[in-house]
């Protein structure tokens, strides 16, 4: 069976990451992580690929503060390692457009609560649970939704609910 080649985006300290990479690493898993890239060069998820062997690219608005250099680059970079599907592990930037169209449909992003609640540019990690609590909901959980040009607008794939 051929794999398909993912690209891991993370920004943080890379629990997600990590099991993805896990996964990957299963016999029979469809997909092998090929990349790790992160708009923080010192994140726990770049470690994380080293420890696994797996290159990793750094890229941020410091490296590429124009937005037409920065997609070149990490378009060149995404060609260069084959990579077909990319999957955000708690990536902090937004995907430039030209690489969304690229990869329409292939780009993949968890995010913790049950969008479209609590979605948008600033809603991730504990200010996502903040705004969860503070609304007095009844429910939260996780989201895997496709992504396109708008924070976590695109189809959702997949939810699950946990009661708080």
């Amino acid at each position: 069976m051929r794999r398909v080649n993912v690209a891991l985006f993370a920004s943080g300290r890379g629990s997600n990451a990590e099991l993805l990479i896990q996964e990957s690493l299963r016999v029979g898993s469809p997909y092998e992580v090929v990349l790790m890239v992160s708009n923080n060069s010192t994140c726990g998820a770049m470690e994380i690929a080293a420890c696994y062997d797996i290159p990793q690219f750094h890229i941020s608005s410091v490296t590429h503060p124009e937005e037409d250099d920065y997609a070149d680059a990490l378009m060149k970079e995404l060609d260069k390692r084959g990579v077909e599907m990319i999957a955000l592990a708690g990536f902090m930037k937004k995907i430039p457009a030209r690489v969304v169209a690229h990869y329409h449909k292939r780009i993949i992003n968890t995010h913790p609560a049950l969008l479209p609640l609590h979605g948008g540019q600033g809603m991730y990690g504990m200010n996502v649970h903040r705004a969860v609590y503070s609304n007095n909901e009844p429910d939260s959980g996780i989201t895997i939704h496709r992504v396109n040009e708008i924070y976590d607008d695109g189809e959702i794939i997949f939810q699950a609910r946990c009661t708080i």
